[in-house]
């Protein structure tokens, strides 16, 4: 008898270019072009947006080098100008930087202050943490619970920013803790699972560890957050997931939005704001939708559009985005690549 056919590639070998999808693949551009432009009235900087523009902008250049690819670069859109690149001259990188992608030594510098010591520090305290979890095979393990937690905890990735940075949406006020937990998952295992989608995102969504792209964009929904909330296991799990990927993930985070804050969250805010870094501090932007003239979408969608385009938008926050939070090419292509290791006739490692 001939020998049965090779099992089929997983779905992200076989449907991503991975040194391209992070610069243009996840554009809605090119999914479903939309007929609906954005208005031309929204005030850039409207006056119920709490802490978005309380810094001075930084003093940005247009040198992308090797994102040109992406339609949002092109020199006649008026987009926002881009971030600077890398940093100058490098110290050399210490031995166990062989075992990390080319550029991740360079980005633990920039998350140190050019300190080659603490850098030498967290990165081999990431290696450790690597190897303790497994997550080299992260992306190619059976995940179980992948359905089970999608099904209760609301989070997804959609589309991407102006100059191709990936773009993540999560609503901890929804996580549904009860049932997760009547369907046997704890939260070590919750928080396995948002390590393997942080590993997806920076493997597969968007594996540069320099310009505009590294570094992604985090829309935080409070909507339903009550105050015993802050109390809780559901902000014990989010304090628990920055923590990590902060450590492990450094110089990831490009802009952090905070949306549909309840009306004592000012009091919480300014509590909480003195324990936050000063360079996480300036990337957080709380958004303030309660407006007077009733207008809270579209105090969401200004806020957002400082770094996506209107059609990128979900509809759900005021934009043109012609597919449904939690649709996105980008989630299919998880659910897919999370289907296949889930086979056992085809997943796991």
């Amino acid at each position: 008898a001939p020998p049965p056919p090779p099992p089929p590639l997983p779905p992200v070998a076989r449907s991503v270019n991975h040194g391209q999808y992070g610069s243009h693949r996840t554009h809605e551009s090119n999914i479903a072009p939309s007929s609906t432009n954005a208005p031309a009235n929204i005030d850039p900087y409207p006056s119920n947006i709490r802490d978005c523009h309380q810094h001075q902008p930084e003093q940005h250049t247009n040198n992308i080098a090797s994102q040109t690819s992406h339609p949002t670069s092109n020199k006649n859109n008026n987009f926002p100008p881009l971030p600077p690149s890398s940093s100058p001259s490098s110290p050399p990188p210490p031995p166990n930087a062989q075992y990390f992608p080319p550029g991740t030594w360079e980005r633990y510098l920039r998350a140190t202050n050019h300190n080659p010591i603490e850098a030498h520090r967290r990165l081999t305290s990431t290696q450790t943490w690597r190897r303790t979890h497994d997550m080299n095979a992260a992306l190619t393990s059976p995940h179980p619970t992948f359905d089970v937690i999608k099904r209760y905890y609301p989070h997804s990735f959609h589309s991407t920013g102006y100059h191709g940075e990936p773009v993540y949406y999560e609503k901890p006020a929804r996580i549904d803790l009860p049932a997760l937990k009547r369907e046997g998952v704890t939260m070590d295992r919750l928080l396995h699972h948002y390590a393997i989608i942080t590993e997806f995102l920076w493997t597969h969504l968007s594996p540069h560890q320099d310009g505009p792209s590294s570094k992604g964009i985090t829309v935080i929904d409070l909507d339903g957050m009550r105050l015993r909330d802050f109390a809780g296991e559901v902000v014990a799990f989010v304090k628990a997931a920055a923590s990590f990927t902060g450590e492990h993930y450094p110089e990831r985070s490009g802009r952090i939005y905070v949306l549909n804050a309840p009306s004592f969250f000012g009091v919480v805010w300014r509590l909480v704001k003195p324990l936050v870094d000063p360079v996480t501090l300036a990337k957080v932007c709380v958004v303030d939708s309660s407006s007077s003239d009733g207008d809270g979408d579209g105090a969401i969608r200004a806020a957002l559009m400082e770094r996506i385009p209107f059609e990128n938008i979900p509809r759900e926050y005021g934009g043109g985005s012609m597919v449904p939070l939690g649709y996105a090419p980008e989630e299919i292509m998880l659910r897919d690549l999370m289907s296949y290791n889930n086979n056992p006739q085809f997943g796991g490692s």
